[in-house]
């Protein structure tokens, strides 16, 4: 996968990069505090909602994905 998105242009790799790194960090932490990190009282909540809508906002992986694929592919 990485090898098709170092093809393409930065723009499309670093928001696929982000947001994958994002949510994965914040997935972890969730796992780390439990049933807790679903609480918001904790930042943990915050930071995973946050990372989600990043991915989502930003464009899906998979669209970016794509995009790639059409730059690459012509």
């Amino acid at each position: 996968m990485w090898q098709v998105a170092r093809a393409a242009g930065p723009d499309n790799r670093c928001k696929i990069f982000s947001s994958e790194v994002a949510e994965r960090a914040a997935s972890l932490a969730i796992n780390l505090f439990g049933g807790y990190g679903f609480v918001k009282d904790y930042p943990v909540e915050k930071l995973y909602r946050d990372a989600k809508i990043g991915q989502i906002y930003e464009g899906t992986s998979n669209l970016q994905l794509q995009t790639i694929a059409k730059q690459i592919l012509g």
